[in-house]
């Protein structure tokens, strides 16, 4: 079964990518890629919103080829709304043309890969898109990217061997084991957690931010295959996650570079993610899919932003308050209200969702839940010390430029999905189940 709007979606991604010549100048590749983000944006909101109104059951397929997998296309809006945040705040000072060529490559990888409807198909698709951005971190920072290209294939071949593993009935304890094994390394979790925030920090923002958002397809495909997962195998998935959460939660808090903060609070939230999938017996809930969308889109956007600001800026010092709001209004309100939809704040679309998990988390593991907590209030406090220390506490005006109108219409588009998202009613998120 071959789903087409994610064929589509990885089509014209693919022919973006082909489109920008290497010698092209920065401005241009950057015109091009968002272009493509805001057109897909465009094809993946209407066609939720016309699955919505005609076939709210979803349809039937035609043939070999089916619309969507569903009554409406998450992982398509989140998709392309993730690679539109990316370059839209990517800096021509920090990006160069062959990273929105290698962003829009990887991402059609994925893409492609997921409109075929058979578990080999996105397995294929992430090993792809994982050897394309190892091979393309390499050149761009070859000093940095040694530990992380051996971890994130040494995942890869892990991962794959895991579910050969898993389809043999005689072996498919072992399998567990080895993707539980794979899932710790590739998304950074305790104790392979160094080679991540390196990454984080060093990879220019729109590539290694976007890389490692989508690197939740892979969770998210887990939860597809219905497995009976091995409780043990569970609980240390869970275990690591929830010290990599709070661990990150507590470095973020006590670094004085404003981006290497945002690497640290990125990875606990992806921790935070990573335990809510294993608690939830590493099944697939509306609550779980909300969660990590939100979480996920608000992260990005918030970090991004603060990227934008270090582009101007030259760096995010925090060793004092040293921002003016009145000069950076709509990049300093973004930021906080992007930056507490990433911690669940009341009146966002992962609030509820996030209430949920917690709630049913605490019945089950109710130590381990207190701890992920208590690290998602510290990345909320994280986030007000990070506003009022980059954009509050100087009078002089410095002439930084507020965000552009390219980066403003992203950011009002993001918010707009973030809290309008919350308006949404539950009976409608439960049919994702």
């Amino acid at each position: 079964m071959i789903l087409l709007l994610h064929l589509v979606m990885g089509v014209a991604m693919a022919i973006g990518a082909f489109s920008i010549h290497k010698k092209a100048p920065t401005i241009k590749a950057k015109k091009i890629t968002t272009r493509i983000g805001w057109l897909l944006v465009f094809i993946a909101a209407t066609t939720s919103i016309v699955q919505c109104i005609k076939y709210p059951t979803g349809v039937e397929p035609i043939g070999d080829f089916l619309l969507v997998n569903g009554n409406i296309p998450w992982l398509e809006l989140f998709l392309s709304l993730g690679l539109l945040i990316a370059v839209s705040f990517a800096s021509i000072k920090d990006h160069t043309t062959t990273t929105f060529k290698a962003i829009l490559s990887f991402t059609a990888l994925v893409n492609i890969s997921f409109s075929i409807n058979h578990w080999i198909a996105p397995v294929l698709g992430c090993a792809l898109a994982t050897v394309y951005a190892s091979a393309f971190y390499r050149r761009a920072e070859k000093s940095q990217s040694t530990i992380f290209s051996i971890y994130q294939l040494g995942g890869l071949g892990i991962f794959s061997l895991g579910l050969f593993l898993l389809e043999c009935t005689e072996f498919q304890q072992s399998g567990m084991g080895l993707i539980a094994l794979a899932i710790a390394i590739r998304q950074g979790l305790f104790p392979f957690s160094s080679a991540q925030i390196q990454f984080l920090n060093n990879a220019p923002f729109g590539f290694g931010f976007l890389y490692s958002s989508l690197h939740l397809g892979i969770l998210g495909f887990l939860a597809t295959r219905s497995i009976d997962w091995n409780d043990t195998g569970l609980t240390i998935i869970a275990a690591s996650a929830c010290i990599t959460s709070l661990g990150a939660a507590l470095l973020g808090l006590n670094q004085k570079d404003g981006k290497l903060s945002v690497s640290y609070l990125m990875l606990s939230q992806s921790g935070f993610m990573t335990f809510a999938w294993a608690i939830n017996q590493g099944q697939l809930s509306s609550d779980l899919l909300i969660m990590w969308y939100s979480t996920a889109i608000a992260t990005l956007g918030f970090a991004g932003i603060l990227h934008s600001l270090a582009a101007r800026r030259g760096n995010l010092s925090l060793t004092s308050a040293n921002g003016n709001y009145a000069h950076t209004p709509k990049m300093a309100s973004y930021s906080l209200l992007m930056g507490l939809a990433s911690a669940g704040f009341p009146l966002t679309l992962g609030f509820s969702a996030i209430e949920e998990i917690f709630l049913s988390s605490f019945a089950t593991a109710p130590w381990l839940t207190t701890i992920v907590a208590l690290a998602v209030s510290i990345n909320s406090i994280n986030v007000m010390r990070l506003f009022f220390m980059l954009f509050t506490g100087r009078r002089k005006n410095l002439y930084e430029p507020d965000l552009t109108s390219q980066e403003n219409w992203a950011a009002a588009l993001n918010t707009l999905v973030l809290f309008a998202g919350a308006l949404v009613p539950y009976s409608l998120i439960a049919t994702l189940n």
